[in-house]
């Protein structure tokens, strides 16, 4: 080796320049690692935060937005708003009378109605464990003319010495079995249709004692109840149809 050249290998500012260089030539290739490492980690991070935002909205519409149930009118089911609190009461709630028996028989006259095996089946239910109708279809009857039979039949039992005038204590029993088990579908209605309006109280003195009574001025959203009667009664088989028990119609 020449002495020149054994002076530059072993001369501290030589090895100097080395390192710079070496750090020079890695210069050009650590940034390129670095950056890519860097656009890594957020493209990392931005696909968590897009995957958590999206199982968010998710899971919100899951629980927040269930699907409507089935039902055969539901395309004739029209919102409308309502008063919560009238100020004069109906027919409904007056005196035993004629007037009283006749708005409640034709409220609740198609309270039977006659359906048919699509629509027994769209209700999850097998048309061969239902009562088939004499003249075709199934025996159905909608929740709300359910719960207005029970309203009534509850309403009979305040004026027990006219409605169940002739009855035997059997039958009384009978009776009043109907009516706690009336009691608990309208509680359960009542619930699951919870009517979130607020009620206010006033002060009345009119009364012969002067007290507290609750008021309101609040709408309600409800559904109009023509086109639900109007079908019903479209389909009506009567307070007493007749029909085949499960597997009880005749061959042929």
């Amino acid at each position: 080796m020449k002495s020149e050249e054994k002076a530059a290998l072993l001369n501290p500012q030589n090895e100097e320049i080395g390192t710079v260089s070496r750090q020079t030539e890695r210069a050009g290739v650590i940034p390129c690692e670095h950056l890519k490492t860097h656009w890594l980690f957020i493209c990392a991070c931005l696909y968590g935060v897009i995957t958590t935002i999206l199982l968010a909205r998710c899971f919100s519409r899951s629980s927040n937005s269930l699907v409507v149930p089935y039902s055969p009118i539901k395309h004739l089911i029209e919102p409308v708003l309502q008063d919560v609190y009238p100020e004069k009461h109906s027919v409904y709630s007056k005196e035993p009378s004629e007037e009283l028996d006749k708005a409640w028989a034709e409220l609740v006259h198609p309270m039977l109605i006659q359906t048919y095996a699509e629509e027994v089946q769209n209700n999850n239910e097998n048309p061969e464990e239902r009562l088939e109708l004499v003249q075709g279809g199934y025996l159905g009857s909608l929740g709300v003319f359910h719960e207005l039979h029970c309203l009534r039949r509850l309403s009979w039992h305040m004026y027990e010495d006219i409605y169940f005038q002739n009855y035997t204590e059997s039958a009384r029993e009978y009776e009043r079995a109907h009516a706690r088990h009336c009691i608990e579908a309208l509680r359960r209605s009542l619930m699951c249709q919870a009517n979130t309006a607020l009620y206010t109280f006033a002060w009345d003195e009119n009364n012969t004692h002067a007290k507290q009574v609750l008021t309101s001025k609040a709408k309600r959203q409800c559904v109009k109840w023509e086109p639900i009667h109007a079908w019903a009664s479209s389909r009506t088989v009567g307070l007493n149809p007749t029909f085949y028990p499960p597997g009880g119609k005749p061959a042929g």
